[in-house]
Order: C-alpha cells, then structure tokens, then sequence
C-alpha cells in the first residue's frame, strides 16, 4: 500500500510540475512576443502594450509565490491564522471574483449557500486562496454548456467544540 501511495504521490508531482511548466510557458511566450514586437516595430510601445507586459509580469510573480507556498505546505511550514470567519461571506466573495472570468468564457457559475451565517474558525486568506485555485481550475477544465455549482454547508458546534464547514466546487471537466 505504501509502495502505491508513492508512486501516486509522485505522479500527482509530476502532473503538478507539468502544470506548472505550462502555465509558466504562456505569459513568457506573451512577454516575448511582446518584445520581438516592439523591435521589429510591429507592437507599438505604447500604455496598451505595457499593461498586457506588466499582467504577464504579474502572472509570473503570481506564480513564483504560489510554487514557494505549496513548497512551504509540503514541508508542513506553512502558517495559517484561524480566526471567526463566515464560509457564505468567504465564498461568495470568491464566486464574485470568479464570476467575470466565468462569464467571458460562457460557463454558469451557481452558488449554493446553506451556511445560514454560522461562523467557523479557519485562515480567510488561505481559504481564499483554496477557492481561487478550484475556481480557476474548474473553469479551465469545464464544458462550456456544463455549469459550475460551489455548494457551502455548515455543522454548528457543539459541547464547546468549533463547527465545522463544507465548501464544495463541483464541475464537469476531466
């Protein structure tokens, strides 16, 4: 059993490192063709152009951070700051955030609430996070006559111990 987890382990690195030299492929590949552009004086060095740079730039920083977080997870490093958050607040936040990049690519996003304002304890900032990692992938691997459904429920507590919450990102992709 171990010797399976392993290797699923590793295949679940490699899956992620091939990602990663994806996703770290295309904003260079922009960033270049940019540059070569604006040498051969077929991209004009204007503000527009720039901007487009500056977001690629972004990407690539954005990126940086999030390889250097799952590397500071991996190694059970990373600091997490739980205090009293609401998971419908939480959530909707992120739905919201999504919601434009969602409507550009004509994906449904649906938000289920059913955390009827209990609070948890959890790290709003990682959690946010979490939801904008799902987020992005289940637009990137849906259908798009298929809907992506975020789904929230809510435990109370109970003899003097924290509730619990259930965020789920349902989509129809691989």
């Amino acid at each position: 059993q171990m010797a399976r987890r392993l290797a699923a382990t590793e295949a679940a690195r490699t899956g992620m490192l091939a990602d990663l030299s994806h996703e770290l492929r295309t904003p260079l590949a922009t960033l270049e063709a940019y540059i070569d552009g604006m040498e051969d004086q077929v991209v004009p060095t204007d503000p527009a152009s720039y901007a487009v740079m500056r977001g690629q730039v972004g990407r690539l920083h954005r990126l940086a951070v999030d390889v250097r977080e799952a590397s500071v997870a991996e190694e059970h490093s990373l600091s997490l700051h739980p205090e009293p958050i609401d998971p419908g607040d939480l959530t909707r936040s992120a739905v919201e955030f999504a919601r434009p990049k969602y409507q550009a690519n004509s994906v449904d996003l649906a938000l289920d609430n059913r955390s009827h304002g209990r609070l948890i304890a959890g790290d709003g900032v990682r959690l946010q996070q979490v939801l904008g990692n799902l987020l992005s992938n289940a637009l990137r691997y849906s259908p798009l006559d298929q809907p992506v459904d975020v789904l929230i429920g809510v435990q109370p507590s109970a003899g003097g111990q924290p509730g619990w919450a259930t965020i789920a990102v349902l989509d129809h992709g691989p």
